[in-house]
């Protein structure tokens, strides 16, 4: 809060990486405490929530993923949030250009494009 007088839009999406840090219930009491955290220091706050990426051809790794974007999702919807589901994009688009190759869930230049796209998608109509 020290560095930031003012924040009227965040987005948090979490990637891959990110799990090798607790539980999925973990991680819904985290993303949950930061949102708390956020409204409480920045009255008024917009709150977009987001998922990671679709893996092509890779269902092992979309299965150990998917309940922790799902959990994002939920969260979203509950707390009537924008949500940029960046894993829906990239599955709707079946690509292999998405990614830097196979097998690694990083987005390529294309797929940070579907990225940003699809954030920008979710937060335009909290902008001002």
């Amino acid at each position: 809060k020290e560095n930031f007088e003012r924040v009227d839009v965040v987005v948090i999406r979490y990637g891959a990486n990110d799990f090798n840090k607790g539980s999925l219930d973990e991680f819904k009491k985290k993303v949950a405490e930061l949102c708390d955290k956020l409204e409480k220091d920045y009255p008024g706050v917009k709150i977009v929530l987001g998922t990671g990426t679709y893996l092509l051809g890779a269902k092992d790794v979309n299965a150990k993923y998917s309940p922790f974007w799902q959990a994002a999702r939920d969260l979203a919807a509950e707390r009537k949030y924008p949500l940029a589901d960046v894993y829906a994009a990239f599955e709707k688009l079946q690509s292999d250009k998405l990614t830097r190759n196979a097998g690694d869930m990083h987005p390529s230049v294309e797929g940070a494009k579907v990225t940003g796209q699809t954030e920008f998608e979710a937060i335009k109509g909290l902008l001002k």
